[in-house]
């Protein structure tokens, strides 16, 4: 058995469940330590199936820092790609690789997770176990959070440092402004903007004049981030805002998104705003 590194799985207690019917059914949370942890770029931790054994998702270290390369059997696991797909391989002693891997990953079937609701859906494949369902008419997969990974002495997350930069010691962190944009380290790290490229900011784009009583706001949304319109009638009560939509947008694989916005009737004043999240974080 490969070793793997202990962390709490981020599966819900509850919707723990994929159903392969070369295995029956497999539980992605055997204990809060001994199942699948969730990540932002990758995952790890085990799957049980009481006919196939253990399934390793992978150890939580991929070589580059960021995602498996899937190409040897010392570096492979599945893969996250912050947007919700899943990708790579997991391995079973017993039964050989199982493959989460698509032609297309836009594809209905592949498997994905919700960025607002953390469930599972599509399928893998196991060469002896067939298909596996990630979610089906009795039950499904929930992961409840994102593990971020490691974090570097900066705060940030190693991942996401060397994603952007190559390196964990380019970023400050904290309030820091590498690029000098006024967009601190970590608020681009939420925002999902490049903290090296000043061009890279998270702002709105256009306002267009009210048409039938609505605004159109426009803004360059970034992959794997949620976002929710705001309103306040007072920009000097901090605490005034609240969201204008009762669920948050989910961006996808980003790009621009325009949003009709109801101006509420006759005000004094309104003021909006847009605010960006990191998904399924606390």
């Amino acid at each position: 058995m490969t070793s793997c590194l202990t962390a709490s799985s981020t599966i819900s207690t509850q919707q723990r469940w994929s159903w392969s019917s070369g295995a029956g059914w497999m539980n992605w949370r055997t204990s809060s330590t001994n199942g699948v942890v969730v990540g932002q770029y990758s995952c790890s931790g085990w799957i049980y199936s009481s006919s196939c054994g253990w399934i390793h998702a992978g150890d939580g270290t991929p070589t580059n820092g960021v995602q498996y390369s899937n190409v040897d059997a010392t570096d492979y696991g599945i893969n996250h790609d912050g947007e919700g797909h899943l990708t790579g391989f997991a391995w079973c002693e017993s039964s050989g690789w199982v493959s989460f891997e698509w032609t297309n990953k836009e594809a209905a079937d592949s498997p994905r997770i919700d960025l607002k609701t953390g469930s599972m859906r599509g399928y893998a494949w196991g060469g002896s176990l067939g298909w596996i369902s990630l979610s089906n008419i009795s039950a499904h997969v929930k992961t409840d959070t994102l593990d971020v990974g490691p974090v570097a002495t900066n705060g940030l997350p190693v991942a996401w440092q060397v994603l952007m930069t190559g390196d964990t010691n380019i970023l400050q962190g904290g309030s820091a402004d590498y690029d000098g944009d006024t967009f601190s380290d970590y608020d681009e790290y939420i925002a999902g903007t490049h903290p090296t490229n000043p061009a890279s900011r998270f702002e709105i784009a256009s306002v267009t004049p009210p048409v039938s009583s609505n605004l159109l706001v426009a803004w360059w949304m970034a992959g794997g981030r949620l976002y929710q319109v705001e309103t306040n009638l007072d920009l000097l009560n901090v605490g005034g805002w609240g969201p204008l939509y009762p669920s948050w947008i989910n961006s996808g694989t980003g790009g621009w998104y325009e949003a009709e916005i109801p101006t509420l009737g006759i005000q004094t004043g309104l003021f909006y705003r847009i605010r960006a999240a990191l998904p399924l974080t606390p």
